[in-house]
């Protein structure tokens, strides 16, 4: 009874608190729709079928089937027996000793005696000093030529002092050659047209020093450089001598022009020649040359660049300056494989007794000593590395030469012209050559090449002297670590010569020039050294294999086959 008078009284509550949202939702209009049932309505199924289908679930779970085992333990007994070790026998090595002397003793047909030492101070961080000698000399084989024996003596010293900021270079050499002018035929000659011996006879003396400063600064921004001179002085039998005085001043500084390169340099090179030429019936003559050479280097991973230039003042009987470019650049195209390079220069250079002797040693002793101006030069060439054995490389040059010195043969009061001389002539000049070589460790070294250039003078009919093709070859071959085999080669193909004369008639005198050809040749040698001892050793050689007597310089026929066997040993 309780129960629904509280009922009562909470359903009245909830009606008072409604009422007034009644009221309100009561004064809102309605839509009316009025439905009129015409007959009777009786809703029903038409159709009812049951559908005789029931869900099934398929199991996924794989049963995995049970599977018996045991283990069968059997023990196993390791024994680990206990020995005495010996101890390992040290085998002492003697110290290694680095010969500090070498010497080579030998003696050839044609009384061909030949010695060469070798001497030095252990290397030392503080200095290091060494000498060399040299003495090669021959009678010489005597047929058809009147005398043809020569002596060469060499003797040179070097050294180098190191102190907290100069390395100092010096150098000393004396050079004694002595030959003979025997380029003529003695075949059918009466004893009493052939020149005196003593005329026939030539010595050349040459005496150099030197001594060379070179800065050890290597702080950052410091500035490198390099200064010396150098004496050089060559007199003959005749009282011709030549003195020359060479003071060089080199500097470079590292600079960082551009970023992103590995070095860059900004310097200058400079130098002074002076020459001072002397004869016994021609009067005395001075000449000198000033070189000026500014530059900057550049070089990133791949390329490298170099501008300069060239000041250069030449003085003779006068004064010439001249200005040429020097520019080079190179790139690597292969990495270790392929670097090329391409440039242009050109430089004034002095034909002096000494340079001229030393090329040619058969000529008079007046001779025209002048500058040569090779005005431009345009040069290039590659390197390429196929493998660690194999290397191959080329350039090409062309270039003009202003007054070029050839040689040729002027008119002999004697007739037996055997003396040359040079003249100038403005030649036009192109070469290009290449190289291989293959060196697999120490065991095989193979080097051989050629060249093919050509000379256009403009006065003169040829370019004496010069020959068209050019080839060379050196092999080594260790057979064993005791035995080695060499084998050189060189070749020239044909050359032609000047040889002048007089025609005297009725109507006077005629200077007639008369052009000789020289035949191309081959000169082979082969040589072998059997080593007994790390500290001696025997050797053979065989020179001009093919017994050739071929001539480089007109009428001067080189030796036939000769031979030369000595020993060597360090100590």
């Amino acid at each position: 009874m309780i129960r629904l008078i509280n009922e009562t009284w909470l359903s009245g509550l909830l009606l008072m608190l409604m009422a007034p949202g009644l009221v309100s939702a009561q004064e809102k209009p309605r839509q009316v729709e009025e439905v009129t049932i015409v007959g009777d309505f009786a809703p029903s199924v038409t159709e009812a079928n049951k559908i005789n289908k029931n869900p099934v679930l398929s199991d996924t779970v794989i049963e995995m089937p049970q599977f018996q085992y045991s283990i069968i333990s059997s023990p196993w007994y390791l024994s680990f027996p206990v020995t005495e070790i010996a101890p390992s026998r040290y085998k002492t090595e003697a110290e290694k000793r680095y010969q500090r002397n070498y010497a080579r003793l030998g003696f050839g047909n044609n009384t061909t005696p030949y010695v060469e030492f070798f001497a030095g101070k252990t290397q030392s961080k503080s200095s290091a000093f060494g000498l060399h000698f040299r003495h090669l000399s021959s009678q010489g084989d005597g047929e058809d030529v009147f005398k043809n024996g020569f002596s060469m003596t060499d003797f040179d010293a070097f050294g180098k002092i190191f102190t907290r900021s100069y390395a100092i270079g010096l150098e000393g050499a004396y050079n004694r050659h002595s030959i003979h002018y025997y380029g003529f035929d003695t075949v059918g000659r009466a004893p009493l047209t052939l020149p005196s011996l003593d005329s026939l006879h030539q010595v050349y003396n040459r005496f150099h020093a030197a001594v060379d400063f070179k800065s050890l600064n290597q702080r950052k921004g410091s500035l490198n450089h390099a200064f010396g001179t150098a004496f050089s002085l060559i007199t003959d039998k005749f009282e011709t001598n030549e003195l020359c005085l060479d003071v060089h001043l080199d500097a470079d500084l590292d600079v960082a022009l551009f970023k992103g390169s590995r070095k860059q340099k900004l310097g200058v090179q400079s130098g002074f020649l002076y020459y001072n030429n002397q004869w016994a019936i021609v009067n005395s003559a001075n000449s000198s040359l000033l070189r000026i050479a500014p530059f900057y280097n550049v070089e990133f991973d791949e390329y490298s660049l170099k501008l300069g230039a060239l000041v250069e003042m030449a003085s003779d009987s006068a004064s010439q300056w001249n200005i040429y470019p020097d520019a080079r650049a190179g790139i690597t195209v292969i990495k270790d494989v392929l670097q090329v390079h391409a440039g242009v220069r050109g430089e004034h250079y002095k034909n002096s007794f000494n340079k001229i002797t030393a090329t040619n040693p058969f000529v008079m002793r007046e001779l025209t000593l002048a500058f040569s101006n090779r005005s431009f030069e345009l040069y290039g060439g590659f390197k390429s590395s196929f493998s660690r054995f194999v290397d191959f490389s080329g350039t090409f040059s062309s270039s003009k030469v202003e007054n070029m010195a050839l040689f040729y043969h002027p008119i002999d009061p004697n007739g037996v012209q055997n003396l040359m001389s040079v003249v100038y002539d403005d030649v036009t000049l192109m070469r290009v050559s290449g190289e291989f070589s293959f060196q697999k460790k120490e065991s095989v070294r193979l080097i051989f090449g050629g060249a093919y250039q050509s000379a256009r003078p403009t006065f003169q009919s040829k370019a004496w002297y010069v020959p068209e093709m050019e080839g060379w070859l050196f092999g080594e071959l260790n057979l064993t670590s005791a035995l080695k085999l060499k084998a050189t080669a060189k070749a020239f193909s044909k050359m032609y010569a000047r040889i002048d004369s007089i025609s005297v008639s009725l109507s006077g005198s005629q200077l007639i020039e008369q052009i000789r050809e020289i035949d191309p040749y081959v000169d082979l040698s082969v040589g072998a050294e059997y080593r007994f001892t790390d500290r001696f050793s025997a050797f053979l050689d065989f020179n001009n294999l093919l017994a050739s007597r071929y001539k480089y310089w007109y009428g001067y026929k080189h030796y036939g086959l000769n031979f030369l066997g000595g020993v060597t040993f360090g100590f």
